[in-house]
């Protein structure tokens, strides 16, 4: 169905692929045996170029991109070929657009969220996947976009904690200028009187794994 020419059915092949891989995502067994097909049987590049493809509907961008988050969490091999195949560069895309777009779609900032989720996912795999996405400045490009949604920052904040609390995890430490913007983002989310107990605990992790790998 992904494969038709009529994007209805592209929409609808997507979904369905959806629900089969939400069908066994708490099922290690059946979830990797899952992931194993989507990759066999090519699923991949579709995924990545309806998302790279601008003129199709958000809701079907949108679904490709949670396809990714879940399919970010298989082994390294995997996680490397989606990298290849330019899936990263596509979530870092759909973050830089809506950061540069004035008045973007509720289910445009959606997709920057999940977009964000992705990445932390591919950074949390191993240290080389974790220094590929500092090298593409992507915490600077998630504080961007921060920036740039003062209205919806609660419900980014959220995210973006996350996210770049695995983007400053693990050792070696990372160039201390490629992250060095999110030790100030912490200490404001740490600061600030409508930070939730969840953001507050990020930020603080954020914290430790900064201060933990350069012994601040």
């Amino acid at each position: 169905m992904i494969n038709s020419s009529d994007e209805k059915t592209q929409l609808q092949g997507i979904q369905e692929l959806k629900q089969t891989l939400k069908a066994v995502l708490y099922i290690n067994e059946s979830f990797i045996m899952t992931v194993e097909k989507f990759f066999a049987f090519k699923i991949l590049p579709k995924i990545i170029e309806f998302l790279n493809d601008k003129t199709k509907e958000k809701s079907l961008r949108y679904d490709c991109i949670w396809l990714l988050i879940n399919l970010c969490c298989a082994n390294s091999s995997k996680v490397q070929e989606i990298i290849e195949l330019g899936g990263l560069d596509s979530l870092i895309q759909v973050i830089d657009t809506v950061s540069k777009t004035i008045d973007p779609e509720q289910i445009a900032i959606d997709m920057a969220l999940e977009s964000i989720w992705a990445i932390g996912n591919i950074a949390t795999d191993s240290l080389q996947h974790r220094d590929l996405c500092l090298e593409k400045e992507v915490p600077q490009k998630v504080i961007f976009l921060l920036k740039n949604r003062k209205s919806l920052r609660d419900k980014l904040n959220r995210m973006a904690i996350w996210g770049l609390t695995r983007l400053v995890d693990m050792k070696p430490a990372p160039f201390w200028n490629q992250i060095s913007d999110t030790l100030p983002f912490f200490i404001t989310i740490i600061e600030g009187s409508e930070s939730s107990e969840e953001m507050i605990r990020y930020a603080l992790w954020g914290i430790f794994y900064i201060s933990n790998s350069f012994l601040l």
